[in-house]
């Protein structure tokens, strides 16, 4: 059975093998031994987007033989090969963990703890199970990077792939999608910390998955719908602190400010027909990021953000337009994704036209009078009354929030369908 199931999965024959070997030594079920087999094969692919961070806040001067000695206090006794981690409470057996757990080294005096939980919206009630020695493993190699090497404390991630497939396919204008594991070693003190919700360097990963999918996407609104994700995030990377208390899911709906009824037209002469500077384009959009509605536009009184070679321009072609900073942020990242970012794009200027073309049911109507122009300083046309500003820095305008650079989600690792949304 299990032979068959690796004929038919995506995974490669090695990986499937290794696994069925692995649960055989285990001496697993028959039914344990798919399981352990997707489990262990799977593994790989996971791993390249989960982390090991290590951070003296969550504690010091840690000593490896206590926080072994708590690893070891996770199952004294026999040690089930399966384990079922749940956030709510779902009936309770001996190979069940609810979420936050804590082990210690000891009840009266301990030196270290070890924290599982499940990161993620509070509102969605996943089981995830995974192999015990997995477990172990994730706890052991925050043992080894952060308190053997430097007695700090620190957290291990596993699933975040998961999470980052289900923000691509799930997701309908929340960042909701499933939840994964992490476990964190800490001291009694310092305790209290949920990495996987609260830490920023959760983001990266999770934007790294996404922007696999944004490749991989058919369907153009898809990988629209990704860029605006991805930004959001990056935007949300820009407001947390480490120990902070601000969640990476805590993120402004990404239906209120993704662009309906407009179209992308990507135009050679906005460049002089020369390639535009991505990195001068992106400082130039970082001037879209700001809370809030913009000012009135009118078209004597537009907004203009530069960057070295590279201009951002909004403004009305009759009368006045009224929108939110995000929804205009969210429009120029689109333009410039699909004029300069992606893969295949012609790197050229472009523009946001307004068409009337029914967007999707989770998109925002942008005003009809609105134009948006990406273009090379000099060629896109100005005005004695344009409202200029460097993008990132404050403007006449209301301005923009300096410093703040989303993070740049551009890698991923290759699976092998593609899934619309």
């Amino acid at each position: 059975m299990s032979a068959l199931w690796c004929q038919k999965s995506t995974l490669t024959r090695l990986q499937c093998f290794v696994g069925i070997l692995l649960a055989l030594l285990l001496q697993c079920s028959c039914a344990e031994i798919v399981s352990v087999a997707k489990n262990a094969a799977t593994n790989a692919s996971n791993s390249n987007y989960d982390v090991v961070e290590c951070d003296a806040m969550y504690g010091e001067n840690l000593h490896g033989n206590g926080c072994r000695q708590a690893l070891a206090n996770i199952y004294p006794g026999r040690i089930p090969r399966l384990l079922s981690v749940v956030k709510h409470r779902r009936g309770s057996s001996s190979t069940t963990i609810q979420v936050p757990f804590e082990y210690k080294d000891g009840d009266s005096h301990p030196s270290c703890v070890i924290t599982i939980d499940l990161a993620g919206p509070p509102f969605r009630d996943d089981t995830n199970r995974l192999l015990s020695y997995t477990l172990r493993s994730l706890v052991e190699s925050v043992i080894t990077h952060c308190v053997d090497r430097a007695t700090w404390g620190g957290f291990a991630t596993y699933g975040i792939k998961d999470t980052g497939d289900g923000l691509f396919s799930r997701s309908r204008g929340t960042f909701n999608a499933p939840l994964f594991l992490t476990v964190s070693i800490t001291s009694p003190y310092r305790r209290n910390f949920r990495p996987g919700d609260t830490d920023p360097r959760i983001i990266p990963p999770l934007q790294s998955v996404l922007a696999f999918w944004r490749d991989e996407a058919f369907r153009q609104a898809s990988k629209d719908k990704v860029t605006v994700m991805i930004n959001q995030l990056g935007l949300q990377f820009s407001r947390m602190t480490e120990g902070g208390r601000k969640a990476w899911w805590d993120s402004q709906r990404f239906d209120e400010v993704s662009p309906g009824g407009v179209g992308y037209e990507c135009k050679p002469e906005l460049g002089a027909h020369g390639a535009l500077p991505i990195r001068d384009c992106e400082f130039a959009s970082y001037g879209f990021i700001n809370e809030g509605h913009a000012p009135r536009i009118t078209p004597n009184e537009p907004l203009k953000f530069h960057s070295g070679q590279c201009v951002f321009k909004a403004e009305a072609t009759q009368g006045s337009a009224d929108i939110s900073w995000a929804a205009l942020r969210a429009a120029a990242d689109i333009l410039l994704y699909r004029c300069l970012e992606a893969a295949h794009a012609p790197a050229t200027g472009g523009q946001v036209v307004y068409t009337g073309a029914p967007g999707s049911s989770t998109s925002y109507d942008m005003p009809q009078n609105l134009l948006i122009t990406m273009g090379k300083v000099g060629i896109v046309h100005e005005t004695h009354n344009d409202t200029i500003g460097e993008g990132g820095s404050t403007t006449a305008a209301g301005g923009t929030q300096s410093g703040l650079q989303p993070v740049n989600g551009s890698s991923g690792v290759v699976t092998d369908s593609d899934q619309t949304s």
